[in-house]
């Protein structure tokens, strides 16, 4: 699992992942060197998901706005969210979490 300090890396931008099986990647710089990146990628383009908010909406035939569809996925993972630091750490979980559910 990527995990990204934010002492030691800043957020960028969103973009199209160049992995095929994956929606989008996250794209990070290092605070000391910005010619450092960082990547996380998330998203599954074969699963649908609540909501674009990333900027790109590169899937929208994926968005599916079903609020009872979001509160199972939210519910499923919620014990995982509970389990890490997320004002310190970003992952591909917080990133599917807050960008597309």
């Amino acid at each position: 699992m990527v995990k990204v300090d934010l002492t030691e890396w800043k957020f960028k931008k969103y973009v199209k992942s160049s992995n095929s099986k994956k929606m989008y990647d996250a794209i990070y710089t290092s605070r000391e060197d910005p010619n450092k990146t960082k990547k996380i990628s998330f998203g599954d383009p074969k699963m649908e998901n609540y909501q674009d908010k990333t900027g790109l909406n590169a899937y929208p035939n994926l968005s599916h706005g079903d609020k009872v569809r979001r509160r199972n996925f939210r519910n499923r993972f919620s014990g995982l969210k509970a389990q890490q630091n997320w004002k310190r750490y970003h992952t591909a979980l917080y990133h599917s979490w807050s960008k597309l559910w």
